[in-house]
């Protein structure tokens, strides 16, 4: 096994497709920053060969605050959750390093043969008057299930918002959660409480594997090993929008680690 080395790459299609998102967009970098991780000397093994990770990374500014976050609540019982007199703003989460949270990682090319997606339930849980997680990531053909966390007496909608599976909404019922069957593959969009404006969450859906959310420090591992070949990966963020990068697979490769700027 060679000596791992780590190198600064001009890749092909790197490049900003959009810097807004469905908030008011705020100014991005021209190209991301894209560091390779890799491997020299012989071929990888099974187990190792294609395992994509990486980082997500934001240096710009935060985006001001909405004067609706300020106001008081509808709902009296969820002012107990709020930070400094304010609701939390979770459309742009960044740690000390710069890493950024919930941002959609995925291959955007058409996919190599893959693994059948399980039959296992994705939940957002509605819990302290927000909808979480902030964005997570499923195969088409599996369950979005919504759930509740809260006291019976807080009304929530749940109310996915997609643009080619069926848009179905309905009130929280006491009785059990709400289950959403996503047939199609889709882009992220917003699944949102029509009750309360600031609930709201993203998810993606997927023919395939390859897609990870980052964590609270930008961190992304792919699921599923890539095989050889050169694939179009798509980052994707509700605030700072779209960037595009192409990651290239050979029989050498251990890891490929990746840092991503915007």
């Amino acid at each position: 096994m060679g000596r791992a080395r780590e190198w600064v790459v001009g890749v092909l299609g790197v490049g900003v497709l959009a810097c807004g998102g469905v908030e008011p967009f705020v100014e991005c970098s021209q190209a991301p920053v894209v560091r390779f991780a890799d491997d020299e000397g012989g071929a990888a093994s099974g187990d190792e060969r294609g395992i994509v990770a990486g980082v997500v990374r934001y240096r710009g500014p935060l985006p001001e605050v909405s004067p609706w976050m300020e106001e008081p609540l509808a709902e009296p019982w969820c002012e107990t959750f709020r930070e400094d007199g304010r609701l939390k703003d979770e459309r742009v989460l960044v740690d000390d390093a710069g890493g950024l949270a919930n941002a959609f990682v995925f291959l955007s090319s058409d996919p190599p043969t893959s693994s059948q997606a399980t039959d296992t339930d994705v939940e957002f849980v509605f819990e302290r008057c927000a909808l979480q997680p902030r964005a997570l990531g499923m195969r088409n053909g599996q369950t979005l299930v919504v759930t509740s966390a809260d006291e019976e007496q807080i009304l929530h909608n749940a109310h996915p918002r997609p643009r080619k599976n069926r848009d179905t909404s309905g009130p929280w019922s006491p009785t059990g959660p709400r289950r959403f069957k996503l047939r199609r593959a889709e882009a992220p969009f917003p699944v949102s409480c029509d009750v309360h404006a600031w609930e709201r969450a993203y998810v993606g859906v997927f023919s395939h594997p390859w897609f990870a959310v980052t964590d609270e420090h930008g961190r992304f591992t792919f699921p599923e090993p890539l095989p050889p070949g050169t694939h179009a990966l798509k980052i994707w963020h509700e605030h700072l929008g779209e960037q595009l990068a192409d990651v290239t697979i050979t029989e050498h490769t251990q890891q490929t680690s990746l840092e991503l700027t915007y």
